[in-house]
């Protein structure tokens, strides 16, 4: 199955996972999903589809059947030639926009319903056919699922663990240490940009509304993003991820946060520079990429004062070097009663990105 941020938009989580479950199948995010749309500590989970044609061929090579639910098909980041469809695949489209069903890619069938009644629905139909072996089947599938997972979570701490010392800091021990600081209930909005991939794989996002983040990889949208979040959700504790890049096209958010005293936490993966526009450029084969010349791409000469910056704009801020001291700090500033804000110097490196 994979999963579009139209089953969030429908409220249709708890019938997708009812229905992955009675089938027992792998459920995929769409490329560049940014909603909730299928909880992330789920064993059938296993996270999003890399944004690119040949990506996700790969990834669904050897099954018999597709199911995509409220997807757009597909979202790329960069452009790249290809169908991400294997041969002889069967490919089942849900949408209540009948635009979107088969729109760039021809699909065996194609269903034009509200997402929740047709998932419901389907997981019915499944119900009065299945019999004991197709039952039987299914809970094999997800013990199987089940198990790999396990296998991949445990290389996932593995890797945040191994940075645990490390100097600057990384970017999984960063996000693997935000989620064991989280409150219960808490709500990601996420433009972290190059960190991005680090946030998807460490943060929970287990409960509906825990996710929230811009399509397309545009820029100064979650400052003011998380603002409108934590108002309309003033229960909820919202912490906004948010790259330091993306920070300076929308400074003026943290002083609404202040003026109104919304208990925001913002958390800055700071390697002083536009890290994911590095990886595109190399990605794209750009001559000064290939010599190392990055035009415009770093935040230097001067340093942005991000705690001077925050704390101008009536904000709590704290910066954090050492790996050590990251857990206090982010458990501190998430209890803080207003807004906060953690600038965190991490590693600077990137890699290619892959198209």
């Amino acid at each position: 199955m994979i999963a579009g941020d139209g089953v969030a938009r429908a409220d249709a989580v708890a019938e997708l996972v009812a229905l992955a479950e009675r089938l027992g199948a792998r459920v995929h995010g769409e490329p560049l999903y940014r909603r909730t749309n299928f909880p992330g500590t789920h064993p059938l989970w296993r996270g999003g589809l890399y944004p690119s044609p040949a990506a996700l061929r790969r990834a669904l090579e050897g099954f018999d059947a597709v199911l995509i639910v409220g997807a757009t098909v597909f979202t790329w980041f960069l452009h790249s030639p290809g169908t991400p469809f294997p041969r002889g695949v069967r490919i089942l489209q849900v949408d209540d926009d009948a635009w979107e069903i088969g729109r760039s890619w021809p699909v065996t069938l194609g269903i034009v319903a509200d997402p929740r009644a047709a998932l419901a629905s389907l997981a019915e139909a499944l119900e009065a056919r299945m019999g004991d072996a197709e039952r039987g089947a299914a809970a094999a599938r997800a013990a199987a699922l089940g198990a790999s997972r396990a296998g991949v979570l445990a290389r996932t701490r593995a890797a945040a663990e191994a940075e645990r010392e490390r100097r600057p800091i990384g970017q999984a021990h960063l996000f693997a240490t935000l989620a064991s600081v989280l409150p219960a209930g808490a709500v990601v909005v996420d433009e972290s940009a190059s960190s991005l991939p680090f946030a998807l794989r460490y943060l929970p996002f287990d409960t509906p509304g825990s996710f929230y983040g811009s399509k397309t990889g545009t820029l100064g949208w979650a400052m003011g993003a998380a603002v409108g979040v934590q108002l309309a959700a003033p229960a909820r504790k919202v912490v906004a991820t948010v790259g330091d890049g993306s920070v300076m096209y929308a400074p003026q958010a943290l002083w609404t946060a202040a003026r109104h005293r919304l208990p925001i936490t913002y958390v800055v993966p700071n390697n002083a520079s536009y890290a994911i526009l590095k990886a595109g450029m190399l990605g794209l084969g750009l001559a000064s990429a290939k010599r190392g010349v990055f035009p415009g791409m770093d935040l230097v000469d001067p340093p942005i004062d991000y705690l001077g910056l925050a704390r101008a704009l009536g904000v709590r801020a704290e910066r954090v070097e050492a790996p050590g001291e990251l857990a206090d700090v982010l458990a501190a500033c998430l209890a803080h009663p207003g807004p906060a804000l953690v600038d965190v110097a991490i590693d600077r490196g990137f890699e290619e990105m892959r198209v």
